[in-house]
């Protein structure tokens, strides 16, 4: 038999790891060749080179009006940025906005909550839970769950967005 589905040895484990490694040194060394934002090119005096990076990225000439549009909102920005205080006080500011500790405790609340409520049990051991019960094709039965979960996170993602919006 030339195809085996397992192995008796610790190939199985490192083979798929090294196929990841694979992808990471692809754009380890693809990023390499990029440019540098153009806003990290400008935040460091060049703004020239961020001029051409955006040339390059809005595929028009460097004097083109949406180039020079976004160059003054980085300019803005940048500006704005430098007249706040440290990084501590940002911090603080944000956390004792208006209603800002309902949401830290709200997040924190849901997460854990869902977390404790044993759902992934079943989403990861779920074919062996069924099997185990009797059901006989447990396979299936663990996609229909999978694909209730799918629909009602798509569904309650669409509501929220057309709440908000």
């Amino acid at each position: 038999m030339f195809c085996r589905h397992q192995r008796d040895n610790s190939g199985s484990w490192r083979i798929s790891l090294g196929l990841g490694w694979v992808f990471c040194a692809i754009l380890g060394v693809g990023i390499l060749f990029l440019p540098e934002t153009p806003r990290y090119a400008y935040r460091k005096g060049r703004k020239e080179e961020a001029k051409r990076t955006m040339s390059r990225v809005y595929g028009a000439p460097p004097n083109h009006y949406s180039i020079y549009t976004e160059m003054e909102e980085i300019e803005a920005k940048l500006q704005a940025e430098s007249k706040k205080g440290n990084m501590l006080t940002e911090w603080y500011d944000m956390i004792y906005a208006p209603r800002m500790g309902y949401r830290l405790l709200l997040g924190i609340l849901l997460q854990m909550f869902q977390q404790l409520t044993g759902a992934n049990y079943f989403f990861y051991y779920g074919t062996v839970i069924f099997k185990a019960t009797g059901i006989n094709n447990s396979f299936v039965t663990q996609m229909i769950l999978n694909g209730i979960n799918f629909g009602v996170t798509v569904s309650s993602t669409f509501e929220e967005w057309f709440v908000l919006y």
